[in-house]
């Protein structure tokens, strides 16, 4: 760390200054910052956040707001390539995302996914005291040349495959986040990486909180956006309904999914956002549920004077 004198950081300066609006990579989660999504194994937060990379580099709606296109590098180190590649293959598919069309074409050229299961891959890593993955990155981002979308996105997949620190640590989770605060400043894009959250909160209904996040407090506390990706509980399936409040979801649940985001430090507060998981391919869509109107669930009484 230096300290000096910046001129441009006077009062003065700054108050004649005309900021740029945010450019946020999606709602919540502005360039040049970190993010996290967090949830418990299994719950589609892999499955999601593929389907978010793919949307950005298509400009394609997610959720509820269109992203700016860009280039997304997916970075995944849990799954191997066989598995990834059915996941691209039945998103673009249920898409309607055509062999050969211009569409397809600009998914190559914008969505670049790194199948790293098996490898040795650590962000703190460094040669001539320098970061490999900082190298790395800036001989990618060189290869893509001047045109094109700029990159938006590095996508970690997931966190703990990326170090060899102690994640309740405060100061080695930290020095991790610092890497990847450098990744985000330089390429400015957003960094985002897949986090589980402690058994504690998914045995106790508590998926949907801040602190949900596995591990030291700073991985939440110091990042400037967090959405936690929820299974549907008991209780929500019986006060939820698809169907104008007709049917409760009830045994259905295991095919719902929220988006809830808990810590948003550049924006106002973002409403949740529900996705329901298609039985044959996985792919999550957004879906909008109502209450349960329980009249609609019960027999209708008889009129008066009937038999």
């Amino acid at each position: 760390m230096i300290l000096q004198l910046d001129p441009d950081a006077l009062p003065s300066r700054l108050l004649e200054t005309n900021f740029a609006a945010l450019d946020f990579v999606w709602p919540g989660f502005p360039v040049k910052t970190v993010g996290s999504w967090v949830g418990q194994g299994g719950c589609g937060k892999s499955f999601l956040a593929m389907i978010g990379g793919l949307s950005i580099a298509l400009g394609r709606r997610f959720g509820g707001d269109t992203p700016k296109r860009g280039k997304v590098l997916y970075l995944a180190a849990e799954d191997p390539l066989d598995q990834l590649g059915l996941r691209v293959q039945n998103i673009l598919t249920y898409w309607g995302v055509k062999p050969g069309s211009d569409e397809l074409a600009r998914v190559d050229a914008n969505f670049h996914l790194f199948a790293l299961l098996g490898q040795e891959h650590d962000l703190m890593r460094t040669e001539d005291h320098e970061l490999v993955i900082l190298n790395q990155l800036s001989n990618l981002v060189a290869g893509f040349g001047d045109g094109g979308d700029p990159l938006r996105l590095i996508v970690v997949d997931t966190l703990r495959r990326f170090h060899n620190l102690d994640e309740n640590d405060g100061c080695e989770m930290s020095s991790l986040l610092s890497v990847m605060e450098r990744m985000a400043l330089n390429f400015n894009c957003g960094v985002l990486f897949i986090h589980h959250i402690t058994k504690n909160a998914a045995l106790n209904d508590q998926a949907d909180l801040q602190q949900a996040s596995k591990g030291n407090g700073c991985l939440t506390d110091n990042i400037r956006y967090q959405s936690n990706v929820v299974n549907m509980t008991k209780d929500e399936s019986k006060t939820l309904s698809f169907d104008a409040g007709k049917t409760k979801i009830g045994d259905g649940r295991k095919y719902y999914v929220r988006l809830v985001t808990p810590k948003n430090n550049y924006g106002p507060p973002l409403d949740n956002q529900w996705f329901r998981r298609d039985a044959k391919t996985g792919v999550l869509d957004p879906v909008n549920l109502v209450p349960f109107n329980k009249a609609g669930d019960m027999p209708r009484p008889k009129p008066v004077g009937a038999r």
